[in-house]
């Protein structure tokens, strides 16, 4: 929503010419804006790109464990199954030793061919690409945010030598825009005129939003109601 500072209101005041607070006030508003608007934008794009390394690095990871899983089920976990196979066949007379143990170096060259098998598919198949296009995002995403740290710190230091002059309650982005822009349309002179109307905007928004959730709480109850009548007709 935006603030009324903002809006035509020039019948206000319109004959009182800005006094040198007021216009000390503006210029000093004005001048922070550019870098508060800079550090909120650098710093939504770095937190917007570390939460895409988390996912992605989460993904790859997923990535590398499923791979691993299918081959480790058939390598360690067929070998022994053939294995104990073969020795069962063995106990109960079904076979001979020499031609369990050939069974056995059978099952393990076969087991081995099919990890072997395995592997060469993880490697060739789109598993291989898809593994280095993250790696690579990952890496791009990294030096976009390596880039943006330094100007964000800089940013940083130049708004704590400005900002001094706003109350620490009142020292982001929407309060310091309203503000400008009461001083702007002269509808503040000082500093207190200005928060006292942000505060009355702050509160009917509130109040604004308190009323469209009443509404919309009132809309669900009427439509709950309406659909107990239905069902009690049939």
């Amino acid at each position: 929503m935006p603030c009324l500072g903002y809006e035509d209101i020039s019948w206000e005041r319109e004959e009182k010419f800005m006094t040198a607070e007021a216009q000390e006030l503006k210029e000093k508003f004005g001048e922070m804006l550019p870098f508060m608007r800079e550090f909120d934008d650098l710093d939504a794009k770095i937190g917007n790109y570390k939460n895409k390394i988390k996912q992605d690095q989460k993904l790859l990871k997923s990535k590398d464990q499923t791979g691993f899983i299918v081959c480790l089920i058939i390598g360690v976990v067929l070998v022994p199954f053939f294995a104990t196979i073969m020795m069962l066949l063995l106990r109960i007379g079904e076979v001979s030793a020499a031609i369990a143990g050939i069974g056995i170096f059978l099952g393990y060259l076969i087991i081995a061919t099919l990890v072997i098998i395995c592997v060469y598919a993880l490697e060739s198949s789109g598993y291989k690409n898809k593994t280095k296009k993250l790696n690579e995002k990952i890496a791009r995403l990294q030096k976009e945010i390596a880039i943006m740290e330094p100007r964000l710190e800089k940013v940083f230091d130049i708004l704590a030598e400005r900002i001094v002059v706003v109350p620490e309650n009142y020292r982001y982005l929407m309060a310091v825009e309203c503000m400008y822009g009461y001083f702007v349309n002269r509808r503040a002179d000082l500093l207190k005129e200005a928060i006292n109307l942000y505060e009355e905007e702050l509160y009917r928004m509130r109040q604004e939003q308190r009323s469209e959730q009443m509404v919309a709480l009132q809309r669900q109850q009427n439509s709950a109601l309406n659909n107990i009548s239905a069902s009690s007709a049939i």
